[in-house]
């Protein structure tokens, strides 16, 4: 081998150096010894020079790094602000091109834009209107009509020039609130970012400020920035036309924290970012930083550096710290290197000079030592060899190794004695091919697919995936092989396991069932799914059922896998069945489920159980699936009605218990607040008595729709009775949160109905109960719900009402269509 003819060229070049016998020649030179000294001094020199060097350059590729990611971040910083921009734009735009933009138009299109989605860290998109003094009464009247809020006011009070007040703000529900009538005008910080705006016409925006939507919880620090909305067709080419045209401002309010979070990307931990309102660095100007106290307490910063940004007409300054996770990126470890290899060569050369240098004796040992080491790891090749050859020659399977070129290096005694070729017989690949595949057809076909696998593992040098090969053997005969590979270092080791006597089993078994064709005929004619599987998990019959489903002709079929006809997840789950079957001989019974939540859903009852031969070993797998896919529908078609209104498809009163049970547990482990409202309808009896209940079915289906259509996907809109509805809020701030949804289904079904050609005019009574406040369950929730809508319609129908405790009880005769009697019946 190559290992040994290297190591015999070795040993003859120190037989030639030593002699034959390990006799060496006389020294003819003998240096000072005071050399090794010098060489030493000479090496650590050349050593200090090449770390000094280094040590410079790592200090450079750091600070480089460190001013790359400080550009970074400062422009990451300004493009989150621009990007934020865009957004006022579009509202501002929106403004333009409509004149008058009224509440529905503003949230259509901010719903549009998904805020939470795509501009993280904004808390909404709002306009601010200029109201004058002498407007001020009737717009706050105007504006407790439109919105639905009878509390509408201007904060703060008290008198001044003109007012603004925030009159839109999407989204317009929760902490966003808190901000509806807020005079921003009135605020010095708000105040000189608003004017800026509306004298140059460009966006602001303003110095560090708390937001009115914080609650007093992880209170951060924030920002607005604001857009001028001119009224249209107004001249605006100077700061005093401008002026006189305002009309309000686009704005949006943003928490710093928030927006902050992820705009430095993966390796923000390698800076400590600190960003300050205004040009001076204090802690009343910070407003953000990346590190907690604790984290600052043990920070060391290698470098730093500040940045002034100009963002929006308004100055940011960034203080960047390096952290260690920074300074680690850069090789700081070749500088150690070069020292420690420099001081460890300088001291070997003084070592080996001085041995050169100590005497002729110490050499002549040494290398006579160095002989006798070099001969005894030949011998130690030697064995090793012997070794490897012996298990090669003792393997059961046929083994052979190629090199890169091509060339067959190597095959063991199995191979020749199962094929019958000898090395000399198939010294290359190409040699061996035209051997074992003499049909060029088949050749071309299994050549191409072991090169395929080949090149999959080449990469990685991973174990290359067995195929399946018919080879020609010297003696004329077919054997079929399990051909597998591997690697060692840049050759290809390949091994032929012998499945010749599975194969014919699997023949055999093949034309007993093709001679049994009664028994064929007959699986036909089963409207089941019947098939059979070799050990190999590969199918070899199945009835015409079976092909059908399959789009697969009986030709066609054997050799198949699962993987043909079934998507990944489904021949995972197949492939474990099939193993309980064929390797523990069990009988099993599954449903198996194809593409669920697609139009080609399937269900099928799956009966498999293994083949044996007369010695009772298992070599095969019979299976019988039937299609279960229409019980499967009805199973959940009773379902769904058990639990869903038939008219409408809202939940009935089942669905309703359970899903106020299960908010009611949540509200009582969080110590949180939902609410609950019993609506009925208005003027619906004579809808029924005069148009018919056809009509009557028709509105209820719009009812039905429209009160979806105004709560969000978490809240359920319950159907309790003929005319009467239960919905659940199960997540409320506060009771005027309720009643601002209840106040907007009351205006939802104040609108026409448009039913059967025909306009309809109903309208509402609801009742609305608070947990805990208003009860502990769910019986005494739905019970004063039932109270307060019945005095809401004994007040003069059409309105909405929270439930107090003066309110008198319900007399029993009163309680005709109370909640608690439908949803506990």
């Amino acid at each position: 081998m190559k290992l040994l003819n290297d190591a015999m060229d070795s040993r003859s070049v120190t037989e030639e150096i030593a002699g034959k016998d390990g006799s060496f020649p006389a020294r003819q030179f003998r240096p000072s010894r005071s050399l090794p000294l010098l060489v030493l001094a000479f090496s650590l020199a050349i050593t200090w020079l090449l770390w000094s060097a280094e040590r410079q350059q790592a200090a450079k590729e750091l600070r480089e790094y460190f001013d790359f990611r400080v550009r970074q971040a400062s422009l990451l910083t300004e493009q989150r602000i621009v990007a934020q921009e865009q957004v006022l734009l579009g509202a501002q735009g929106l403004f333009v091109a409509s004149g008058k933009v009224d509440r529905k138009e503003f949230h259509d299109y901010i719903a549009s834009l998904r805020l939470d989605e795509n501009y993280p860290g904004i808390q909404g998109v709002g306009f601010s209107l200029i109201v004058p003094p002498a407007e001020k009464n009737r717009h706050i009247a105007a504006l407790r009509k439109e919105s639905g809020h009878p509390d509408y006011l201007i904060r703060p009070e008290g008198e001044r020039e003109f007012y603004t007040s925030i009159v839109y703000l999407e989204p317009f529900s929760g902490l966003n609130l808190r901000a509806f009538g807020y005079d921003m005008y009135s605020e010095p910080v708000r105040r000189a970012a608003m004017e800026r705006a509306r004298d140059n016409g460009l966006a602001s925006i303003s110095g560090k400020v708390k937001l009115v939507q914080e609650t007093g919880k992880n209170v951060q620090a924030g920002f607005l920035m604001y857009l001028p909305v001119y009224r249209n067709g107004t001249p605006q080419g100077t700061v005093q036309e401008r002026r006189g045209s305002i009309i309000g401002w686009v704005y949006s309010p943003f928490r710093m924290n928030d927006l902050v979070r992820g705009m430095y990307g993966e390796r923000a931990t390698d800076l400590d970012i600190e960003i300050y309102d205004g040009s001076t660095i204090s802690s009343d100007a910070l407003m953000y930083d990346s590190l907690t106290d604790v984290q600052h307490a043990n920070k060391t910063a290698a470098m730093s550096s500040t940045q002034q940004l100009e963002v929006a007409g308004h100055t940011w300054t960034l203080v960047i710290h390096s952290l260690p996770a920074l300074e680690s990126l850069v090789d700081r470890d070749k500088p150690r290197l070069i020292a420690a290899g420099g001081g460890v060569t300088g001291l070997l050369l003084a070592m080996l000079t001085w041995l050169l240098v100590s005497g002729h004796s110490r050499a002549l040992a040494y290398a006579r030592q160095m002989n006798r080491e070099l001969i005894a790891s030949e011998q130690a090749l030697h064995d090793s060899e012997d070794k490897l050859q012996a298990v090669l020659n003792a393997a059961e399977v046929a083994i052979a190794w190629a090199n890169a070129d091509g060339v067959i290096e190597y095959v063991n005694p199995k191979f020749i004695s199962l094929f019958g070729y000898t090395l000399a017989e198939v010294p290359t690949v190409e040699q061996w091919y035209l051997r074992a595949y003499p049909d060029p057809e088949y050749r071309e076909k299994a050549v191409a697919e072991w090169d395929r696998k080949v090149a999959n593992s080449l990469p990685l040098r991973t174990a290359i995936e067995s195929m399946e090969v018919a080879v020609h053997c010297k003696d004329g005969s077919v054997r079929h092989l399990l051909l597998m590979g591997s690697w060692a270092g840049t050759k290809l080791l390949a091994n032929f396991s012998d499945i010749t006597d599975r194969k014919n089993a699997e023949v055999a078994l093949l034309e007993a069932l093709q001679k049994a064709n009664r028994f064929a005929e007959a699986l036909d004619d089963i409207p089941s799914y019947i098939y059979m599987k070799g050990l190999d998990r590969r199918y070899f019959y199945a009835n015409k059922f079976t092909l059908s489903l399959f789009k697969c002709s009986a030709e066609e079929l054997p050799g198949s896998t699962d993987a043909r006809f079934f998507p990944p997840d489904v021949v995972a789950r197949l492939k474990a069945i099939d193993d309980r079957v064929l390797e523990y001989g069990e009988t099993t019974m599954e449903e198996i489920e194809v593409a669920p939540g697609t139009p080609d859903w399937r269900v099928y009852w799956e009966v498999k159980r293994p083949i044996r031969d007369e010695t009772g070993k298992i070599y095969g797998l019979c299976g019988i699936s039937t299609d279960i896919t229409e019980r499967k529908q009805n199973e959940r078609l009773a379902q769904r009605m058990a639990s869903y209104d038939a008219l409408t498809g809202l939940p009935n009163r089942m669905l309703l218990g359970d899903r106020l049970q299960q908010a009611l547990a949540i509200a009582k482990r969080d110590k949180a607040h939902l609410a609950l409202m019993f609506i009925d309808l208005d003027k619906f009896k004579p809808v029924n008595d005069e148009l018919g209940h056809h009509v009557g079915d028709l509105l209820l289906k719009e009812v039905a729709q429209r009160m979806q259509d105004c709560v969000r996907e978490s809240d359920t809109v319950a159907r309790v009775g003929g005319d009467e509805f239960v919905v659940l809020l199960p997540f409320v701030e506060v009771a005027q949160d309720a009643i601002l949804v209840a106040e907007k289904i009351r205006e939802a079904l104040n609108q026409p109905f448009i039913v059967a050609g025909q306009t309809l005019n109903i309208s509402s009574s609801a009742g609305i109960t608070v947990y805990p406040e208003h009860g502990k369950d769910e019986t005494q929730l739905l019970r004063n719900a039932d109270v307060a809508m019945y005095y809401a319609k004994q007040g003069g129908r059409n309105s909405v009402m929270l439930y107090h405790p003066e309110i008198p009880e319900r007399e029993p005769e009163q309680e005709k269509t109370g909640a608690i009697s439908k949803l506990d019946s």
